[in-house]
């Protein structure tokens, strides 16, 4: 295994990770309690390696304490499917050293659970600027399809006057209009986003 230290010496590691290092896909094991879905759609596959192919952050691995030696996938289980089908015989990973199951499990939840939920207009504006600013191919290197594209972006052609309040965009509480003003009747059609499960009236 090839080391590379996050503070620059051997000695002393880093505050959040043990080490920067390339790994043997052989000594790599994918978590068999990760807990998000396998990938079984093609289309979502291959767009999944293209994004690969424009940049990969490192993987989060640990030492097994009960089998020396085997490194498990405590983040990333996908992109090692994806990375050994696209013929990476070693793969780079923040590896933080010899942990029981239960410390590998606690580090899948750290980096591999979503935190926080995706407002709709940031997103659809990131979405916006990432497609103008490149050509047409980086839609095929996103998680989203074109339908699926096309329904989040049309949030940013909204009229926010006819909207009260974020509720809303994301989801909708039962607000009630204020006395003496009547809501302006609009279209409603309800998406939810494939990442973090949010539900957005459009």
């Amino acid at each position: 295994m090839e080391a590379i230290d996050a503070t620059g010496t051997m000695d002393t590691p880093g505050p959040f990770l043990s080490k920067l290092a390339w790994i043997d896909t052989d000594d790599l094991q994918k978590a068999p309690w990760n807990f998000k879905a396998a990938a079984t759609d093609p289309e979502l596959i291959n767009r999944f390696k293209a994004s690969l192919e424009r940049g990969v952050t490192p993987l989060q691995a640990a030492e097994r304490e009960e089998e020396p030696g085997v490194y498990e996938i405590c983040d990333g289980n996908h992109r090692l499917d994806a990375l050994c089908e696209m013929g990476f015989k070693k793969i780079l990973v923040f590896d933080h050293g010899k942990k029981t199951l239960a410390q590998r499990k606690e580090l899948g939840l750290r980096y591999n659970g979503d935190w926080f939920f995706a407002e709709a207009i940031p997103l659809a504006e990131c979405l916006r600027d990432v497609i103008e600013a490149t050509d047409d191919t980086v839609i095929e290197t996103l998680s989203y399809d074109e339908p699926e594209l096309d329904r989040l972006l049309a949030v940013l052609n909204i009229d926010l006057n006819t909207v009260d309040g974020d509720d809303d965009l994301l989801g909708g509480a039962d607000t009630k209009p204020e006395a003496g003003k009547v809501r302006k009747e609009k279209s409603v059609k309800t998406v939810e986003c494939p990442h973090c499960g949010k539900a957005f009236n459009l």
